[in-house]
């Protein structure tokens, strides 16, 4: 019985007395939603941080009632619960549960189930199991894309995505995780995961973003929360190579590898440090040309070759049409002359400095307009004296 569960719990766990007495009294009142708010506290609390006792706590008291409970928070506690839990304890449960709310047609509550147990999956690495897991995985996508998903339980969107991007993440391809990773803690309250777990994901967003060969925007991730648990950690200097190439500031960059090569080394491999050269160069001259207004923006290359650090002036035309190629710019080269007319650059999400640099240039383009209008308006006047 679920009651002399309790009675166990205190007689073996003293300092759970209280948690088990207000558990009781709900139960026994039948107040279903106030014990599920309970058991969602209670379990987050550092005292009932064990497994085993976890799992009792499901098998032994939650069933007798988990019918009662509004079956998609059921399946938030069973997920909580089984994160404690070896692969396979947690897979079976996740699975015993997911059939239970299938049976009641709850389809939000069975997808969030069992995207949780496709996670764990990953995280086994046999290949039987990563096979089931994106089967799962595309499942729930197939249902993500079928409904309105604004619809949708927030919580379950975020645990797709997190699904999603551990798929991309076994499988590196660090593109489609990073843009998956960024949607997951855009749907999710991050800081009420571990610290721990915070950091994982902000590193391994880190290591996506340099090494995606599509991903020149880092403002999403550099102005996101998740990146200042970094800045207390052994990692803080990912974070700083981040920003460096979030501006294009090889100094920094420099800074940043002369201190922690090794780091760089075991995260990034050797045989990628040409590729992230490559990328802050690209970096480099998307900054500079931010910083030039708009009607100075046919560079020599001689310029470009300073700004960037190329290894000569003829390694400028390679990155220019590298930056053609990603459409990162537009515009037209000029191989005589050596220069280029930059017509468009690719957006780009701002800090607060480059948006006073921006204000700045606005500044700069008002009054030249109102130098023209001026012009333009004492011209006419003077016409229309003579006449």
């Amino acid at each position: 019985m679920a009651l002399s569960w309790l009675d166990n719990v205190r007689g073996g766990f003293p300092q759970l007395t209280d948690d088990c007495i207000e558990l009781q009294g709900s139960f026994e009142k039948k107040y279903w939603h106030e014990l599920t708010v309970s058991l969602l506290t209670v379990v987050n609390k550092p005292e009932w941080d064990d497994a085993k006792l976890l799992m009792e706590l499901y098998n032994d008291f939650v069933t007798h009632f988990e019918l009662k409970m509004n079956l998609f928070t059921l399946g938030q506690l069973v997920q909580f619960i089984a994160s404690k839990q070896t692969t396979a304890t947690a897979v079976g449960l996740l699975q015993k549960v997911s059939e239970l709310v299938q049976s009641k047609k709850h389809d939000e509550a069975y997808h969030f189930l069992k995207c949780e147990e496709a996670i764990h999956r990953l995280n086994e690495g046999s290949v039987e199991n990563r096979r089931a897991a994106k089967e799962i995985i595309e499942a729930s996508v197939k249902y993500l894309e079928r409904r309105n998903a604004s619809s949708l339980h927030l919580d379950l969107r975020a645990n797709i995505y997190r699904a999603e991007a551990a798929v991309y993440k076994v499988e590196e391809k660090h593109d489609a995780f990073y843009r998956r990773c960024l949607l997951f803690v855009a749907h999710k309250k991050t800081e009420e995961l571990p610290i721990a777990e915070q950091q994982n994901i902000a590193r391994d967003l880190g290591k996506a973003a340099l090494l995606g060969k599509t991903i020149h925007n880092f403002g999403e991730l550099i102005h996101h929360p998740i990146l200042l648990t970094l800045n207390d950690s052994e990692d803080a200097w990912l974070a700083k190579l981040l920003r460096a190439y979030n501006t294009g500031d090889i100094a920094a960059y420099e800074e940043v590898t002369a201190s922690h090569t090794d780091k760089m080394r075991a995260v990034f491999g050797e045989s990628n440090a040409p590729f992230l050269r490559r990328k802050l160069q690209l970096m480099a001259l998307l900054q500079h040309l931010f910083l030039t207004p708009v009607n100075n923006r046919t560079l020599p290359f001689k310029v470009i070759h300073e700004k960037c650090k190329t290894d000569s002036i003829d390694d400028v035309e390679p990155l220019l049409l590298r930056a053609l190629a990603l459409d990162l710019i537009r515009g037209h080269i000029d191989q005589v002359d050596q220069v280029i007319e930059v017509t468009w650059i690719a957006a780009r999400s701002l800090g607060k400095e480059e948006i006073n640099e921006l204000v700045g240039h606005m500044k700069t383009w008002c009054k030249q307009v109102q130098g023209t209008l001026n012009e333009a308006e004492g011209t006419l006047l003077r016409y229309e004296t003579e006449a």
